[in-house]
């Protein structure tokens, strides 16, 4: 493969693995039941597998040309990608079809060209003797979507105001996101004055939670403390059994001052 071909293949993927993944992190926000997210991620690991290949030969192929040093391993790396290239471009294309089909299609159907791209690669391993290589994207599945779904979770919260005043009412809305899984929101607290907090009851997992709290003067920041008033959401990923903290500022500000 030239240089520039390797080039153009490692950006394609590298921008489908983006775009894979913020279409995965969406559908998982707002349509967390659908089945074919599974099959997408799947092909979110064909995709990142074949990248990193791809850059591991432009690596070798820069090593090259411009420091005239050999690297031993970018001959394997290069036999996989040119006789497998097609398996990572079909990846992308059957991920990006089912993300755009999902809710249309039986989802039993988007498993069909994933069946026929495995067997593909089973042939083609048969005949190059890269067993391993088959082995590897399979066996790294679920780590994968583990490590993801850990380090892509979060919460996103929002008030109904931008400004609050002493008096108003708080309508804080805290709705969980990830990668495949969502995490469990646990608590919404606002630090500030007597530590207002509305907690999710021990035996429920929800990803969705409204805190409304009414806003009173001791919760109105000192003008000379350096921290601002924040709302701490706790959370916690289904990966992972240690809770987790998100921080979002609100802004509450003085009362006005009556008029003589």
């Amino acid at each position: 493969m030239s240089l520039d071909l390797t080039l153009a293949l490692a950006l394609f993927l590298g921008a489908m693995w983006v775009t894979l993944l913020n279409n995965i992190v969406t559908i998982t926000r707002e349509r967390p039941a659908e089945h074919t997210l599974i099959a997408v991620a799947f092909v979110h690991l064909v995709v990142l597998i074949y990248f990193v290949l791809a850059a591991a030969v432009l690596y070798g192929k820069t090593l090259k040309t411009v420091l005239r040093h050999e690297w031993s391993g970018i001959t394997t790396c290069e036999e996989i990608l040119v006789i497998t290239w097609p398996a990572a471009a079909l990846a992308g294309l059957f991920g990006f079809l089912a993300v755009k089909l999902t809710g249309w299609v039986n989802p039993l159907l988007t498993a069909v060209p994933f069946l026929a791209l495995g067997i593909w690669l089973l042939i083609w391993a048969r005949r190059a003797k890269y067993l391993l290589f088959v082995g590897l994207i399979v066996v790294l599945f679920i780590p994968y979507v583990l490590v993801m779904s850990w380090f892509w979770c979060g919460v996103n919260v929002t008030t109904d105001q931008q400004y609050y005043r002493p008096g108003d009412i708080a309508v804080i809305t805290a709705k969980a996101e990830g990668y495949l899984f969502n995490p469990g929101v646990k608590s919404i607290e606002i630090w500030a004055g007597r530590y207002p907090k509305y907690e999710v009851p021990g035996n429920v997992e929800t990803h969705y939670a409204r805190m409304t709290q009414p806003i009173t003067p001791d919760m109105v920041p000192d003008t000379t403390a350096i921290s601002p008033t924040y709302i701490r959401t706790t959370y916690t990923p289904q990966a992972w059994w240690f809770s987790r903290d998100e921080y979002t500022e609100i802004q509450i500000v003085p009362d006005k001052p009556k008029s003589p």
